[in-house]
């Protein structure tokens, strides 16, 4: 996967992507953090309890839950000079998907 350019030592070079080892993985939860000089992103899966038996078990079942776990499933490190940037990404394709959606009612 061909992307950006970087600098290396002053000049530009290609980015060429290599994603062949990285699985994707399914995250409903994101918790941001900081530090004086980066951010720290986890993203988390949470897999809700099966939960069986008749009405009134669930509804018991449901009262005694005190949590549910969500398990990290990639965290990421981003040095706060490139924080910027990358929320200018998140924003540009979320507006381009959005549109996109828009376009298909």
């Amino acid at each position: 996967m061909e992307g950006q350019n970087a600098a290396v030592e002053g000049r530009l070079v290609r980015l060429d992507y290599d994603l062949a080892d990285v699985d994707g993985k399914y995250a409903t939860h994101m918790v941001v953090q900081h530090s004086d000089c980066e951010f720290t992103i986890g993203f988390f899966e949470v897999r809700p309890p099966v939960i069986l038996g008749p009405e009134q078990e669930v509804e018991a079942q449901l009262e005694d839950m005190e949590s549910v776990s969500a398990r990290c499933v990639a965290r990421i490190v981003v040095a706060q000079e490139r924080m910027l940037s990358f929320i200018q990404a998140l924003q540009l394709n979320y507006e381009k998907f959005v549109e996109r959606k828009a376009g298909q009612h």
